[in-house]
């Protein structure tokens, strides 16, 4: 029976100091040891709004040095590049229309109400953190990760800390623990870079600040690790949920001339919103926006291209809308953003940042461009856990593993 750790925090000095209370019904606890772990533990750290080619000798020396003796790589994200279905897809490996979230903002047309990441059944899929649950070991997920609050438990990581910062600290205390207490799977995320690009560009001294104490708290974990002993028996996969582009151009989503055709106000904002018509509006409100709008795209459920691989059909609105490039939607409810994502996901700007290091991995690896989607069939392998049906493919990391797993054909070989 796998293990289950509550936690709560306390605050002394300015340091967090995690203090573990182990319940459940789990043997493991009573036969700890410090034996180190034969399987390397894995920490997932996800950049927010890390571009891939923002990695750099200069700004990010940390970062570089875990590509060069690692691995490293562009992702696609999946469409839209947002953070909530992004989020769901690295850690399930699911495109949209079969995890159901599309966007940070959707409208449940049966509840009449905005959807609640927090109730049962937002998104569908098991979670990395969750597969390693049900294998019988202990996983934990430190910060901001979109669906890890949804209330079923057999979407739930071992425990759950809503850290607001960086949470390499917690990280290290729960990998201090014996070795038959201590964590699989750990996911951590930080912030500042999607921050700094929304509210001052992707080329602001903001930006460069960001890159900055991002690679510093990074180097704070490694050094974490190294004083620990334990840099031969952790594997760190560093990714982000989209990269950023900036967006100067404002298209004004208040001048559309009858909002009363809409039963409720546009829902997103930046590069995609989403349209929910009055019944019998659809076709006057599509024209409208192709008349009035020439930056916009409207998309009824079937026109979505294909390539998107979203939406799904119980979530998609009648109209989807995708602004151009280096434009964004703003109300008087959604303020313009210098810098945005959720364009066409085809984009270089949206490409996510990919960099690995470790036990399990090759030196030197550029495993080149590959799906978000697939980062899921990469930790189902380094964390030896049976799979669930996903979209992605381990594919394109079969040159940068030690150890090529058996689903590898003999070309990749």
């Amino acid at each position: 029976m796998a293990m289950h750790i509550m936690s709560r925090y306390i605050r002394t000095h300015g340091v967090i100091a995690a203090i573990l209370i182990l319940v459940g019904g789990a043997s493991r606890a009573e036969a700890a040891d410090d034996t180190p772990q034969e399987q390397p533990t894995v920490i997932l750290i996800l950049l927010d709004g890390f571009r891939w080619d923002s990695v750099d000798p200069q700004r990010t020396p940390t970062l570089h040095r875990l590509a060069q003796t690692g691995i490293r790589g562009e992702m696609v994200p999946v469409w839209p590049p947002i953070s909530s279905p992004n989020h769901w897809a690295l850690v399930t490996g699911l495109y949209t229309n079969h995890s159901g979230p599309f966007h940070n903002l959707m409208w449940d047309p049966s509840a009449k109400a905005p959807f609640d990441p927090s109730r049962a059944g937002f998104a569908d899929g098991e979670p990395i953190w969750a597969g390693v649950v049900r294998s019988g070991g202990i996983s934990g997920v430190i910060g901001g990760w979109a669906g890890v609050q949804q209330p079923e438990a057999w979407k739930r990581p071992s425990y759950y800390v809503p850290f607001g910062k960086f949470g390499a600290p917690v990280a290290l205390q729960l990998l201090d623990q014996p070795a038959a207490s201590r964590p699989a799977f750990l996911a951590l995320s930080i912030g500042a870079m999607d921050e700094a690009q929304h509210g001052h560009g992707t080329r602001s001294p903001e930006a460069a600040h960001a890159q900055q104490e991002i690679d510093g708290e990074i180097a704070g974990l490694i050094r974490g690790l190294a004083d620990r002993r334990m840099t031969d028996r952790v594997d760190i996969v560093i990714v982000a949920d989209h990269g950023m582009l900036d967006t100067p151009n404002l298209v004004y989503m208040d001048q559309l001339d009858d909002p009363e055709k809409l039963a409720v106000p546009p829902i997103g904002a930046g590069p995609v919103v989403s349209l929910w018509p009055k019944p019998g509006q659809e076709q006057a409100v599509y024209d409208q926006v192709r008349e009035r709008f020439p930056h916009l795209r409207p998309y009824r459920p079937h026109d979505i291209p294909k390539r998107y691989n979203c939406c799904d059909p119980s979530r998609v609105p009648p109209i989807l809308l995708l602004a151009d490039p280096g434009w964004q939607m703003v109300t008087r409810d959604s303020p313009a953003k210098a810098a945005t994502h959720g364009f066409d996901n085809a984009l270089p700007e949206m490409h996510a940042v990919f960099v690995a290091n470790g036990p399990s991995f090759r030196t030197g690896v550029n495993v080149g461009q590959f799906n978000t989607v697939d980062v899921y069939s990469l930790l189902i392998e380094l964390l030896h856990v049976r799979p669930k049906a996903s979209d992605g493919s381990i594919d394109a990391f079969c040159s940068a593993l030690k150890t090529a797993p058996a689903a590898c054909s003999a070309k990749q070989r």
